[in-house]
Formats: structure tokens, sequence, C-alpha cells
């Protein structure tokens, strides 16, 4: 649950049936009772297995989709193969702004500039501040070694670590849909490659700090972190994009008035 609204997980293995029904998704399972979900309090929905499998699933999560609630399917090695949006996200700021950005030098410098800062900022936050951002990532990468390798958390840092990127191809495409930015555009692309590279080293940092506050980490710390990391991904992405329409902005007054 975030802030009133639900992000639904459905197994394919599970479910018997998925429809619409009264501006909600009723879904009946193999072994347990009929569920209702109301739309209005869906935020997101994931899928896991073959869902053509289940009576009405496809149908209904396109249905879904259509509705600007994005569908993502997973295989059946818990990786991101697919996501479902509906294809023209309402126009936003932040759209327009980065559409004239990339049209000119000196904004796609200033671009590159807000890029770099926010990587420095996101290592001082880690206590990491002095040389180069190349030099200040590797230390960071050796923290992680010598920290794992000490409390012998390599598998436990390497599960935490995946699960957290599969977290953030979900939400952060959600976010640019959300912003605007529709999937398979060349704007859109960049910028999801630039922030899916800055925040593949927030989620080591975020793992490192969090398996810090615990002598022993067992399976309920786990699914624990799990919640966690939907949370502050999504905050963080939030933040970063907010700052980035921000300058962008900026920018374009500072033209404006120029």
């Amino acid at each position: 649950m975030m802030n009133d609204y639900q992000s639904l997980v459905l197994k394919s293995a599970a479910l018997q049936r998925l429809w619409l029904q009264d501006n909600g998704l009723r879904i009946i399972p193999k072994f347990s009772s009929e569920r209702r979900v109301p739309l209005c309090r869906l935020l997101r929905v994931e899928c896991y297995g073959d869902i053509g499998q289940v009576k009405d699933g496809f149908c209904t999560l396109l249905k879904i989709a259509e509705q600007h609630i994005p569908v993502t399917f997973f295989d059946s090695s818990n990786q991101v193969c697919a996501q479902l949006y509906h294809p023209c996200p309402k126009t936003k700021p932040l759209a327009v702004w980065l559409e004239h950005c990339f049209c000119e030098h000196a904004c796609q410098e200033d671009y590159r500039n807000w890029l770099h800062n926010q990587h420095y900022a996101l290592l001082a936050h880690l206590h990491i501040t002095q040389g180069s951002l190349e030099t200040r990532q590797q230390l960071l990468q050796q923290q992680l070694v010598v920290y794992l390798k000490h409390r012998q958390l390599d598998s436990v840092f390497t599960q935490l670590y995946q699960q957290g990127k599969r977290m953030l191809t979900v939400v952060l495409g959600e976010q640019l849909m959300a912003y605007g930015l529709a999937a398979g555009t060349s704007l859109r692309n960049r910028l999801f490659n630039d922030l899916h590279d800055l925040m593949e080293y927030w989620i080591q940092g975020d793992i490192l700090q969090w398996l810090q506050r615990f002598a022993e980490v067992n399976d309920t710390l786990k699914r624990d972190f799990y919640s966690h990391q939907y949370n502050t991904l999504s905050e963080k992405i939030t933040l970063i994009l907010s700052q980035l329409q921000e300058m962008l902005e900026q920018y374009a007054l500072e033209q404006l008035h120029g």
C-alpha cells in the first residue's frame, strides 16, 4: 500500500479468472474466495507467469492499461519482459521542456552538468566526497566488496540488488509515463538510460546503508526491505524528475529574458 494506492501482484498459476465490473477488478483465485480491487485505488499491476492461461486475463489487463494503470510482465526468472501503458500520456511540462533542451547545445550542456551533479550528490550522501566522479564510483564499489566480504553477505546483496534493479525498471518507466514521456520515444529512452545508470548507484548505496543497520539479516528483514525499496525508489525518482523540470524551466526563463 502506498498513499492509499495498491500495487497488485498477480501470479497466473494461482488464478482462475480476471474481469472488470462496477469500476473494479474482480479476481477469482483457484484456492480462495473472490476479491475486488477498486480501479481508483490501483497504482500498478505486476504479472508473473503465463497470464494468457487465465480466463479473460490478458483482455482485462489491456483494459486496465487503457485507464493509465501500468501493467508489468515478469518472466520465469522474475526479470521484466514487457510493460503495458496507455499510448497517449497526458502532456506535461517536463516532456515539453526536455524536447526543447535536447535541440539546443547550451541546454544540453546544462543537462549534462545537472546529471553529473546528481551523481556527486548521491555519492556525497554516502559520505564519498573526494576525487573525480569515476574515482568516487570506484570507491563505492570497494566499500561494498570489503563490507560484504567481512559480513559474508555477498549472496544477500546480490539478491537485494537484482530485486532493486527490477523495481527500478518498473518504477522509472511508470514515472516517466506519468511525466508525459511516452515509451519508445528517443527523448524518453535517453532520459531512462541516464536515470537508470544514476539510480543503480543509489540502489547499491541504499542496500549498503540498510545492511549496516542490522547485526543479522533474516527473511523477515528482507521482506521488509522489499517495501522499503519500492517506497524510497518512487520518492527518489519523483524528486529527481521534479528537480530536472525545475532546472529546464529556469533555463527557458533565462533565455526568454536574456
